[in-house]
Formats: structure tokens, sequence, C-alpha cells
């Protein structure tokens, strides 16, 4: 019996993702004199791996790596050229929930909890630039927001999340001399899970 429950209190399983942003994420978006920026929607995927512990409670600690793919087309005062971003991270999200339906085939699930996102290296157009009025340097980290909703089908998850994070680039417009200050980013993700350890979780 105590075998079974401990069993039963823990999971562990490959998970994947696909994130966008839906075109409601304004961060990228500057306007000011001389220079205007539109970022265009944000789209990419993440794969990795996690563990649940609890019953009707539970936390589910995370580690994905995350790949995204965005396009600027900026205006400085006439001229107008078209950007590249590819962010490469890996994130730890710490999700803590509770399961609205326990069933032992269908589980209803709700979550919420911090983010940590780490820079692997990043990449942009600007950086390429070397006439470009934009400089662009990447955080080493941020942290952000989880929150969503999800289900299990015996061994099968799939998550619905929202996700609210600091941007991974510092943005200066070299010819004022400032820094581009951006609202987080917005992105809504959709994943899909298999349990590997404890199935019952």
């Amino acid at each position: 019996m105590l075998v079974g429950n401990a069993y039963s209190q823990f999971a562990f399983g490959l998970l994947g993702n696909y994130t966008t942003s839906l075109g409601f994420d304004r961060n990228w978006n500057f306007d000011t004199d001389r220079l205007k920026i539109n970022a265009k929607n944000a789209n990419g995927f993440a794969v990795g791996i996690f563990l649940r512990g609890g019953k009707r409670f539970f936390v589910q600690p995370e580690i994905t790596y995350n790949f995204m793919v965005n396009q600027l087309n900026y205006d400085d005062n006439g001229d107008t050229q078209t950007v590249n971003i590819r962010l490469n991270t890996i994130n730890l999200p710490v999700l803590f929930g509770g399961k609205i339906v326990n069933g032992d085939f269908f589980k209803f699930r709700v979550m919420f909890g911090p983010r940590f996102r780490f820079d692997l290296g990043s990449k942009n157009d600007f950086q390429t630039k070397t006439d470009s009025v934009v400089t662009v340097s990447p955080r080493t980290w941020q942290l952000g927001l989880e929150a969503g909703l999800g289900f299990d089908l015996g061994i099968v998850t799939v998550d619905f999340r929202y996700n609210l994070m600091q941007d991974i680039f510092n943005y200066t417009y070299s010819k004022e001399g400032v820094t581009l200050n951006k609202s987080p980013v917005n992105s809504f993700s959709v994943g899909l899970g298999v349990k590997l350890v404890g199935k019952k979780n």
C-alpha cells in the first residue's frame, strides 16, 4: 500500500509545445520621432522534461529548450529594413496547481507559478549590421509568470498556458542614445506530454 501511494504521487515525463505571441504582444513596437519598429507574430517550439509530485495539489518543475523566431520591420527616418530575431533559451517553470477532476484515467488541472528563462546565445540581424541605428544586447536571464490549465488522458497530458516574460534583449536607439523601453512579452502555448513514470499521477 505504501509503495502504491508513493507511486501515485509522483510522475516523470517528456513534453513539447508550440508557442505564439498571437498578435496581442506589442512589446517590440516603438514609435519615436525618427524611429518606427513594428513586430510580427513570434512563433516557436519547446521540448523538455517535467516532474510532478502530489495528489490533489501538486508541484510541477520543468526544464525545456525553447526556440522562437520573430521578424521586425523598422523605419529609421525613411530607411526601411526587415530584421530577424532568433531566441534560444532554457526555461525553468515551477508550477503549483490543483486537480479539479482527479479520476484514474481523466484529470483536469489548473496551475500557476514563476518561470525562469536563461539565454543560450540568441541571435538577431542587428548584430551583423555595422550601420544599424539600433544596438541590441541580450539579457542573461529573466523571471516571468506562467498560468494555465491542463488535461490528463491516461499517460498523455495536454496543457494550455499563458506566459508573461520580460523581453530577452535590451534595445538602444544609437542616434538618440536612449533605451527603448518595452512592456513584457505576452505569449500563449499549447503543449503535449507523455508520462514515462507515475502513470496514475
